[in-house]
């Protein structure tokens, strides 16, 4: 059975650190030599942080079971499609404004 990963990394990991990078570079060097440290560092974090989804065990289920086939690679090195049962369980993530993709994810 193919394995998918559980989380893709990409979206706001990857684009925020490159587009605070590209923030800074055009900063006029005046203004950036009279702001404090604390002052730079409150701006770039406020704006550039990133909020990870939070799991919420509390309201897990399970959905129905299910027939499916699977590919799978039999003991001769031969690919086979066989039938399965397919199981859901269900954990909701709560998402802040601006969050981390996180797609639903298959266990093989």
């Amino acid at each position: 059975m193919r394995r998918v990963p559980r989380f893709r990394s990409g979206g706001a990991a990857r684009r925020e650190p490159r587009t605070a990078r590209l923030e800074v570079r055009d900063w006029k060097a005046d203004d950036f030599l009279k702001s404090s440290d604390d002052d730079i560092a409150t701006y770039l974090v406020d704006k550039y942080s990133i909020a990870c989804p939070m799991l919420r065990p509390e309201d897990k289920s399970m959905l129905e079971p299910h027939d499916t086939y699977v590919v799978v690679e039999d003991f001769a090195g031969r690919w086979v499609e066989r039938l399965a049962i397919l199981l859901t369980f269900v954990v909701p993530l709560h998402r802040r404004e601006r969050g981390l993709h996180a797609p639903p994810s298959y266990v093989g």
